[in-house]
């Protein structure tokens, strides 16, 4: 009972902090968070590989936060890496975007 509560509270302070900054994944450069206002956050966050940027090497810190790169960032900062087989069974998550193995970690974690 207690494991479960411990994770619904880190999993509500990871989506508190992950749509009040609204992130992305990847590669990325720093100059565009300069001045941001959640600039110490976002530091923290690539220093600790957190956050890694997009595709094209940016983080879009203005930018809305999608399921997939919500659940990136949950894994990470959870630790997640167990990942579940029954991943298979949504057909809107395929086996080729960079986003499938960590729906198949969020998955096994529940």
């Amino acid at each position: 009972m207690k494991r479960k509560f411990n994770k619904v509270i880190s999993f509500t302070l990871v989506l508190c902090f992950a749509f009040s900054i609204g992130i992305t994944t990847g590669a990325a450069k720093t100059n565009e968070i300069k001045g941001h206002w959640a600039e110490e956050t976002l530091n923290e966050w690539i220093k600790l590989d957190l956050l890694r940027g997009d595709s094209n090497g940016k983080y879009n810190p203005n930018d809305d936060i999608t399921r997939a790169e919500f659940m990136t960032l949950v894994n990470r900062m959870m630790n997640y890496t167990e990942k579940s087989k029954d991943i298979k069974k949504y057909i809107d998550v395929s086996p080729e975007k960079w986003y499938y193995d960590d729906c198949a970690k969020a998955l096994a974690a529940g």
